[in-house]
């Protein structure tokens, strides 16, 4: 079974994810905190995610440095190989939670 993650989508010090998924409706994401100190989201995995073929991914952008950080399931191609903050639209990515989400 996947656990649950708290996941601060902004630090309110520059450091900001974006979260993908691999499918609609396979992680429930609900706002956690909303405050001066971060904006966080609780992301909880339902029991259709495969962590053989689905993923849950974090796209982590600080200043200019751009990284990929797997948070559940196996790491898609796209994010392997990622250009920029933002993974191509052809990819079927799914963004579940990001910045400024209420």
């Amino acid at each position: 079974m996947l656990e649950r993650r708290d996941i601060t989508v902004d630090n309110r010090r520059g450091t900001t994810r974006k979260v993908y998924s691999s499918r609609q409706r396979i992680v429930s994401v609900e706002l956690l905190a909303d405050s001066p100190q971060r904006h966080a989201v609780l992301a909880t995995p339902m029991p259709s995610f495969s962590p053989l073929s689905d993923y849950l991914v974090a796209i982590v952008k600080d200043g200019d440095k751009v990284k990929v950080d797997t948070l559940a399931g196996t790491t898609p191609d796209w994010a392997k190989n990622l250009v920029g903050e933002e993974p191509a639209t052809a990819t079927g990515a799914q963004l579940i939670a990001w910045p400024g989400m209420r």
